[in-house]
C-alpha cells in the first residue's frame, strides 16, 4: 500500500518513520517548503529508549514531487488546518483513494467529507506518546494501540489494507465498527489529560501522581462520558477513570500536544477537543463545568500569547 502522511508533526514522522522503518512505501507532505527541504536533508529522527534511529523519508511541499498514485492519504495535521490540508493534497486523490484521518478532536471527518464528496474516509486514533523536538525529530514517549473505524461504506477494503500495513510495520492496530464511539472515546481521554497537562505544565505522569491534577482531570472525563451518554454513544470502555490511568501510564514521560502547543505558542486543539464536547453538552442540556472551565483557562493561554 503507497501511503502518503500529511503533516510532519510529531504523529505524522512518528509513523513515517515507524513504516518507512518496516520497509513500507511512504511518503511525507508539509505545506512548508524550508521545513520539507530540511527534513529530506536530515532525515526524520525517532528517539526512543535513549537511542536515535534516523530514517530517510520520502518528503515535499508540493504535490506535484509526490509519486502517484497513491492508495492511502493519511491526515495527520491540527484539526484546525484539515481544511487547508485537504485543499493542499487534493491533486494526489483519485476515485480509489482512501483518505484516513488521524488527528485529535471531534469533526475531522466531517471537514474531509465535505472536501471530497464521495470518497472513501476512515478515521484513526492512536495511544501512541510523541513529541515534536524540531523539525522531523521526534521522541518515541509512549506506545499503545492505534484503531481504525470506517466513516464511509467505501472505505472497508481500503481500510482493511490500511491496517494490515500498520500492523506489518510493528504498529498494533484494532478495526472497529462505530466510528463515533471510537473517537468519543479518544475526545474523552484527551479531555482529561490534554488541557490539565497544558495548564499546569506538566507530562503525562503527573496526572496520577498529583491528586491537585488528577481531581479535574478524573472529573472531565466523567463529564464528558456523561455527554457521550446522553447522544447515544457508546464509549469502548466501561471506566473513564480507569482508561486514563492506563494512557496515562502508557504515557508518562509524554508532553501533551496541546502542551506542546502552549509552550511554541501555537493554536492549540482545544475547540476541536473539549470545546466540542461543551458545545455538545449545552446543545443536550448536561453540565459540565470542569470542562468549561478548562476551555476557558486553555482559551485564555491562547489569547496571552498572541
Amino acid at each position: 500500500m503507497r501511503i502518503v502522511i500529511v503533516g510532519p508533526g510529531a504523529i505524522g514522522c512518528l509513523f513515517a518513520g515507524l513504516l518507512q522503518k518496516a520497509g513500507r512505501n511512504v511518503s511525507l507532505l508539509d505545506n512548508d517548503p524550508a521545513r520539507a527541504a530540511r527534513i529530506a536533508a536530515d532525515g526524520v529522527r525517532i528517539e526512543s529508549g535513549g537511542e536515535t534511529d534516523t530514517f530517510a523519508v520520502d518528503i515535499a511541499a508540493d504535490p506535484a514531487d509526490i509519486r502517484r498514485p497513491i492508495d492511502c492519504l493519511c491526515i495527520c495535521v491540527k484539526a484546525y488546518d484539515t481544511v487547508s490540508a485537504i485543499r493542499h493534497a487534493r491533486p494526489l486523490v483519485s476515485d480509489d483513494t482512501l483518505i484516513v484521518s488521524l488527528q485529535n478532536g471531534l469533526g475531522n471527518a466531517e471537514k474531509i467529507e465535505s472536501e471530497a464528496p464521495g470518497h472513501a474516509v476512515a478515521c484513526a486514533v492512536t495511544s501512541h506518546g510523541s513529541t515534536l523536538l524540531g523539525p522531523g525529530h521526534v521522541r518515541h514517549a509512549g506506545v499503545g494501540p492505534t484503531a481504525v473505524a470506517p466513516v464511509t461504506a467505501r472505505a472497508a477494503a481500503g481500510l482493511s489494507l490500511f491496517a494490515d500495513t500498520l500492523e506489518s510495520a510493528g504498529i498494533n492496530t484494532i478495526r472497529h465498527d462505530d466510528c463515533p464511539g471510537m473517537l468519543w472515546s479518544k475526545a474523552v481521554v484527551n479531555a482529561a489529560v490534554n488541557p490539565v497537562t497544558a495548564v499546569n505544565n506538566v507530562n503525562n505522569g503527573s496526572v496520577l501522581e498529583r491528586p491537585d491534577l488528577r481531581d479535574p482531570a478524573m472529573a472531565a472525563a466523567a463529564e464528558a462520558t456523561a455527554v457521550a451518554a446522553a447522544a447515544g454513544i457508546s464509549l469502548l470502555f466501561e471506566s473513564a477513570t480507569e482508561q486514563v490511568e492506563i494512557v496515562c501510564g502508557r504515557t508518562a514521560n509524554n508532553i501533551s500536544s496541546m502542551l506542546q502547543d502552549v509552550r511554541l505558542g501555537r493554536q492549540t486543539e482545544i475547540d476541536a477537543i473539549t470545546g466540542a464536547i461543551v458545545e455538545k453538552a449545552h446543545e443536550l442540556g448536561v453540565d459540565v463545568p470542569v470542562n468549561e472551565g478548562l476551555l476557558e483557562k486553555v482559551r485564555a493561554m491562547s489569547r496571552a500569547s498572541e
